[in-house]
């Protein structure tokens, strides 16, 4: 965790740990919280989508490989790695980018998955290949297979919702309630709820992916902040 140059960040850590570091500044030098926190926050937002261009450069925080299943998709608890391990093996492929790349010229395939039989096809158009960028994690994870473009799925979001943010964020009578603050969390944890299904890279928690419950208590919170809110405003 503390060796951050080989990886170890997520936005929803960055999220709570700022969240925390504002608190402890707005205590320190005497700041409504909450005023500060309506300043902020769209901008957070519209930070978190430029962002994302990075991901694109760098061939990270990619999807699963648009020829997955659906099914397998969009499963609450995460089985696509298992489903992947028995796609490759029935194949007779192993799991290095030169082998994988093999697949899409084998497609469509049949891959026996626990009593199914569940057809591999290009389900999704729009993929992305990082066959030119060998470095990259989507190269050296799925090889040549187009993948899904999760990072410009956020992007698109984020800056989607970044517009309501801004057009409350003008009016001054909106800052200093904490409801700008709570649609941000609500927007943002609908926004990394959805993308996760498409996410590769995403750590489970039990049976359930851990982003998904964290985007739930955000979305609680934020729901929270805009229902007192409307208490501060009273007073």
């Amino acid at each position: 965790m503390v060796a951050i140059w080989h990886g170890g960040l997520a936005i929803h850590g960055g999220i709570i740990f700022g969240i925390t570091t504002v608190l402890i500044y707005c205590k320190m030098k005497n700041i409504n919280p909450f005023k500060l926190g309506d300043l902020i926050v769209p901008w957070l937002l519209l930070g978190q989508g430029l962002g994302r261009i990075g991901n694109l450069a760098n061939g990270e925080a990619h999807g699963v490989p648009t020829i997955t299943p659906p099914s397998v998709i969009f499963q609450m608890k995460n089985g696509f790695q298992e489903f992947w391990s028995a796609a490759l093996s029935q194949q007779g492929l192993i799991n290095s980018p030169e082998s994988i790349s093999k697949l899409a010229n084998r497609l469509p395939v049949d891959v026996n998955f626990k009593g199914a039989v569940l057809t591999l096809k290009e389900y999704f158009s729009w993929g992305m290949s990082f066959a030119d960028y060998r470095g990259t994690p989507a190269y050296q994870e799925f090889g040549s297979l187009p993948v899904h473009p999760t990072f410009i799925y956020e992007m698109v979001l984020n800056l989607l919702f970044f517009i309501p943010l801004y057009i409350l964020w003008r009016k001054k009578e909106n800052i200093g309630k904490g409801q700008i603050v709570g649609l941000y969390l609500i927007f943002y944890g609908f926004i990394r709820g959805f993308v996760t299904f498409f996410r590769a890279d995403d750590l489970m928690a039990g049976p359930f992916r851990a982003p998904h419950i964290i985007s739930a208590i955000m979305v609680i919170v934020g729901l929270w902040f805009i229902y007192s809110g409307k208490t501060r405003s009273k007073n």
